[in-house]
């Protein structure tokens, strides 16, 4: 259990929950991470659930560690006309937003079935804000899976928040909303309730990757 403690204790850092609030968005009430860090000879201090909703929360898998990068070769395509196709084997994305032709890479239709990605739910956005630890890559690119029935536990999603396009971990928890800020020491934003108004939700992110072509000088 220690160890796993320790995994834990560094995914909420990195979130920057504190152990009720991590154990309210798992489960509903704040006396999980307690129970576990309370020592109880012989008795057991959580269930399997209980410990698979935390995961989904603190962006962990079950086997409790970081999560496992997925290995990701998309086609890069120079045919950007909506009247174009990809390359054999390969599928354009649609943008989210109107914009002319299709995002300018492809995707294997075979690691696209991998992973359990249906083309007809997928988008492409370029957000304006990337609100994720570590550097910000320009003209980042992103694809997106577009299904209702993802909206829960905790990941990396696009929104649509005043008027801009940003990618950020959110979380869902019943009703609750809650987009987290790259900096521990921010606010998160809290929404209870279907996201509305100035905010809205285009989908969960399953690739980043940088826009192509390349907007610089080439000498």
């Amino acid at each position: 259990m220690d160890a796993i403690l320790d995994v834990i204790d560094a995914a909420l850092k990195r979130k920057g929950l504190t152990d009720a609030a991590a154990s309210k968005l798992a489960v509903g009430h704040p006396s999980l991470l307690k129970n576990l860090r309370m020592p109880r000879e012989g008795e057991k201090r959580y269930n399997l659930p209980s410990l698979m909703r935390l995961a989904e929360v603190l962006d962990l898998e079950f086997y409790f560690g970081p999560k496992r990068p997925t290995e990701v070769t998309p086609g890069i395509v120079t045919n950007h006309g909506p009247d174009d196709d990809a390359p054999s084997g390969f599928l354009t994305i649609p943008w989210a937003e109107i914009r002319p032709g299709s995002a300018p890479v492809a995707f294997a239709r075979a690691w696209l079935d991998s992973h359990d990605l249906v083309p007809d739910h997928l988008l492409a956005a370029l957000p304006d804000v990337v609100e994720l630890e570590g550097p910000t890559v320009q003209d980042t690119l992103a694809l997106l899976d577009t299904r209702h029935a993802l909206r829960k536990g905790h990941g990396i999603w696009c929104l649509r928040s005043s008027g801009k396009i940003k990618v950020a971990n959110v979380t869902f928890a019943g009703s609750v909303t809650v987009v987290h800020t790259a900096h521990s020491g921010d606010e998160p934003q809290v929404i209870d309730g279907p996201p509305g108004g100035s905010l809205s939700i285009l989908g969960k992110v399953v690739w980043l990757g940088q826009s192509i072509p390349f907007k610089g000088n080439v000498r």
